[in-house]
């Protein structure tokens, strides 16, 4: 008899863990705007780990943040580390401490024509910085416009699409 009651009292403290765990630790992010088309499109919908969940950002990871200063969210890639020194040219496109980075997660046409630079500019980035950009580079608003963020700002590491808006 003391097994058949013990079992539900489990079941609900296991539902009761991942409740509080999710609460915590994980968010569902809902995509505006195409600025990180195609990977995320306006109303897609992707699983997030909330900051104390993750420690370590690196570059090409998709993240959520918050600008203050601005006081908007966003969905970004990861483009530029802390200390690092990030050009965005007409001839080369993306430059990292000089070297040209190959994003190979971009579509074709950002790859070799660099049309998407509205002028040529650089940044170095403190320490504790990063340099955010879209994937569709032709209509992102992003650090190039606005320019870096502070980590700390960054609230949202994106793991999983949970929903696609775009019908197939």
């Amino acid at each position: 008899m003391k097994k058949k009651k013990t079992l539900p009292i489990i079941i609900i403290a296991l539902l009761l863990a991942i409740n509080i765990f999710t609460l915590l630790f994980l968010n569902i992010v809902n995509v505006t705007g195409d600025s990180m088309a195609p990977v995320a499109n306006d109303g897609d919908k992707f699983l997030a780990i909330k900051k104390p969940l993750f420690s370590d950002i690196k570059r090409g990871d998709i993240v959520g943040a918050r600008s203050e200063a601005l006081g908007i969210d966003m969905i970004k890639r990861v483009v530029a580390l802390p200390g690092e020194h990030v050009e965005v040219t007409r001839k080369e496109g993306l430059l990292i401490n000089g070297k040209r980075i190959y994003e190979t997660y971009l579509e074709d046409k950002y790859m070799n024509d660099f049309s998407w630079v509205d002028r040529d500019n650089g940044w170095t980035l403190a320490d504790d910085e990063v340099f955010l950009m879209g994937d569709n580079r032709d209509i992102s608003t992003d650090s190039r416009s606005f320019g870096p963020l502070k980590i700390n700002e960054v609230n949202h590491k994106i793991i999983l699409k949970l929903k696609s808006s775009k019908k197939r």
